[in-house]
């Protein structure tokens, strides 16, 4: 998060533990706001990518099913090309494309509190 927010400084005033956790859900919100105002044709949806970038975050398919708001059998079905993912969860999808191992860590743990 930027200063140049208007959140920056009031988020300073929470403590440590939760203000880190907030950052991680605003920095998913921004990165969720920013695939969906893409061009719709970079949301082409591929099994073989989505267990790609799971295994690259080294998430289980119940942790990535969190992250993405389905259940794990969804993502597992997604990944086995047995099903196509909702256009709900399409930027979702998209947003872990740009996600790091650390981010994925942090927003697992603001959805744990």
């Amino acid at each position: 998060m930027s200063r140049d927010t208007s959140f920056y400084y009031s988020f300073l005033v929470l403590p440590p533990r939760k203000r880190s956790a907030i950052v991680a859900v605003w920095d998913f919100c921004r990165a969720v706001d920013d695939a969906v105002d893409e061009n719709p044709a970079k949301f082409r949806f591929s099994a073989k990518s989505l267990a790609s970038q799971r295994r690259r975050l080294g998430l289980s398919s119940v942790q990535c099913g969190l992250l993405l708001g389905a259940s794990d059998q969804s993502v597992h079905n997604w990944e086995q090309g047995k099903t196509r993912p909702l256009a709900r969860h399409m930027p979702a999808i998209a947003a872990l494309r740009a996600m790091s191992k650390k981010d994925a860590v942090a927003r697992l743990e603001s959805m744990q509190r």
